[in-house]
């Protein structure tokens, strides 16, 4: 698998050259959020964020709900943006758990 990632390693030599790669990334992500903060790393976040435009329940560690709603995205500090069904404003929220809500069609 590691050769169709265009590795000429293989073995232990992979396996390390994938950890140096790796690290090399972390380092550089790390820099830019010491430098800029979770904005200077939103765009790339969103690019891969799963729950955007689904709807979710956001419940903290006792199951209380947070926030109910369609994800919006992430805010400069990298809390996660829903829009309630009755919300004027998004509520931002910075920990809990999303569970994705999913709506059965009626087709």
């Amino acid at each position: 698998y590691l050769a169709d990632l265009g590795m000429a390693e293989s073995g232990a030599q992979a396996v390390e050259a994938v950890r140096q790669a790796v690290l090399r990334q972390l380092d550089a992500a790390y820099g830019q959020w010491l430098a800029e903060g979770f904005e200077g790393l939103r765009a790339e976040y969103e690019r891969h964020a799963a729950l955007t435009g689904r709807t979710v329940a956001v419940e903290d560690r006792d199951g209380g709900t947070l926030a109910e709603g369609i994800v919006l995205g992430t805010d400069a500090q990298g809390r996660l943006l829903v829009q309630g069904p009755r919300a004027e404003a998004p509520t931002a929220v910075a920990s809990g758990e999303a569970h994705v809500r999913y709506q059965l069609s009626s087709s």
